[in-house]
């Protein structure tokens, strides 16, 4: 419905029922909606219930007066702003109209009213409400325009971030493997330098890959369709400590993982977040003789906290801005490995599952990551879709 089409609520409050008739026959041929009360205490409670346009308040009434229900009007953040015209035959002094204005009238007129200027002064109030109307929806239309052409342009860049990577996942995957050809069959030809040359090609091949695995997570993060259900985050937790010890079991590295810690989402992607924030927590504690990470939630005021915290090399609070954007790094490539993306993915999914990601840190005294998800109800979810992105 547009904003011109829409009633207005006028209440006409006054204890003189003859008043009150007066007054709605006057102003019944607006075509909007007149509310009536016989009381200060009635209009109170209407107003409790409805947003007015216009309030036409008579000054003298038993119980609560017309200036004591302006004035309780101007307490209450619903209807501090509402305007209020008195209406009065027997308040009519200098002190009174004074009063009138000084608990917030717009207007103080005197009865008998003379009908065609209060329609004109009650059409200022319909009018000036249909015009701000107006453009609220002009302005949510604008808000969802933009918003809808901002979701579009995000599509389409991720959509091109898709098809670029998979196509370029072929051509270096065959450099490659045609480098490690070359030094494998013909080594003996190549000489020191040359092996040392094919195998950064390979070296950066294989890290440009890395990349392009991270983008198309990045990219899954944003688009696929979350499927909702309960997972057991101590055992995501301790099978990804697990499989890193595997990996590098030269390492001396304590984990201590909560016990019976669950949370409502989708399980695949929060084994992203779970991937990412303890390969994280891993690689930034590679030059600790004994490192910890240890995985927990505690209880916050929005509900559960979880966290993954290490004793590595921290970070400082002034670059926590830029832990989450794409490519940012807070340390240098050759001291920590990384594609720079993992913790923007971390953030996407997190954002997708209506909750929030920060973290705290200290250099040389190990960081915490914390994060919240949606109290969203659970359900059964579908095969699975795609596998754990690394660590950024």
């Amino acid at each position: 419905m547009e904003a011109s089409d829409r009633r207005a609520n006028i209440l006409v409050v006054d204890d003189q029922p003859e008043s009150l008739l007066a007054v709605e026959a006057v102003l019944s041929g607006l075509g909007q909606n007149i509310v009536k009360a016989r009381s200060g205490q009635e209009a109170l409670l209407r107003m409790l219930d409805m947003n007015f346009t216009v309030v036409l308040l008579d000054v003298q009434m038993p119980g609560l007066d017309g200036f004591e229900v302006a004035t309780l009007m101007r307490e209450r953040e619903k209807t501090k702003h509402t305007p209020i015209i008195f209406m009065t035959a027997a308040y009519t002094g200098d002190a009174s109209v004074f009063r009138g204005y000084e608990v917030g009238a717009v207007d103080y007129i005197f009865k008998p009213v003379v009908p065609e200027i209060l329609r004109s002064k009650v059409m200022v109030f319909v009018d000036l409400e249909r015009q701000a109307a107006t453009i609220r929806l002009q302005q949510e239309r604008l808000w969802e325009a933009e918003r809808r052409e901002h979701e579009r342009r995000i599509e389409e860049a991720l959509s091109f971030t898709h098809a670029v990577s998979h196509e370029l996942r072929a051509p270096l995957r065959h450099i490659q493997s045609f480098s490690e050809i070359l030094v494998e069959v013909y080594s003996g030809r190549l000489g020191d330098d040359g092996r040392s040359l094919l195998q950064k090609i390979a070296g950066s091949a294989e890290e440009l890959l890395r990349l392009i695995d991270a983008l198309l997570k990045f990219s899954e993060a944003t688009r696929a369709q979350l499927r909702m259900r309960s997972v057991d985050m101590s055992r995501l937790a301790a099978g990804i400590a697990a499989e890193l010890r595997r990996d590098e079991p030269q390492r001396k590295v304590e984990f201590d993982v909560q016990k019976d810690v669950t949370a409502n989402g989708d399980p695949e992607f929060l084994r992203v977040v779970m991937e990412n924030l303890l390969r994280n927590a891993w690689k930034f504690t590679a030059k600790k003789p004994l490192a910890h990470i240890s995985f927990g939630v505690s209880v916050g005021s929005d509900g559960p906290v979880y966290f993954v915290r290490d004793d590595g090399a921290g970070f400082s609070m002034e670059e926590a801005g830029k832990l989450f954007k794409p490519f940012s790094r807070l340390h240098a490539r050759q001291d920590f490995a990384g594609t720079g993306v993992g913790l923007a993915t971390v953030e996407r999914v997190i954002n997708r599952h209506g909750g929030r990601i920060w973290a705290e840190g200290r250099p040389g005294a190990g960081a915490t990551f914390f994060f919240t998800l949606s109290r969203r109800e659970p359900e059964e979810a579908p095969e699975p879709r795609l596998a754990a992105a690394s660590g950024g």
